[in-house]
């Protein structure tokens, strides 16, 4: 039986391995926090570019969103961030929308 995750991913276009960064965002960001692709390198333990490609689908699909940022202490770096939860309930809302109005333009053909 499909899970409620696997439904998610499916109805968003992610792999598994996209949506466990965007969960791992979600639940490490909150409050507008930010994070950096070489922190979530050192904490995930996981490739850079494997990491770049899964944050370049999450910021093409709208899931997050990246600010560039200069310091003093660090190079000039990109910072990801999540948006509010109600972002993500409206926007699973209107892919819904959009694969029930496929469905059914389907089953009428």
């Amino acid at each position: 039986m499909k899970t409620a995750r696997n439904h998610m991913e499916y109805l968003l276009g992610l792999t598994p391995h996209q949506f466990d960064l965007l969960e791992f965002l979600r639940q490490q960001l909150k409050e507008g926090g930010d994070m950096s692709r070489k922190e979530l390198h050192e904490i995930l333990k996981i490739d850079s570019a494997t990491i770049a490609r899964n944050l370049s689908k999450l910021i093409d699909l709208k899931l997050i969103t990246r600010e560039y940022a200069l310091s003093e202490s660090a190079p000039p770096h990109y910072r990801y961030k999540t948006f509010e939860s109600e972002y993500y309930a409206e926007y699973v809302g209107e892919a819904i929308s959009e694969m029930f109005i496929s469905i059914e333009s389907f089953i009428s053909e």
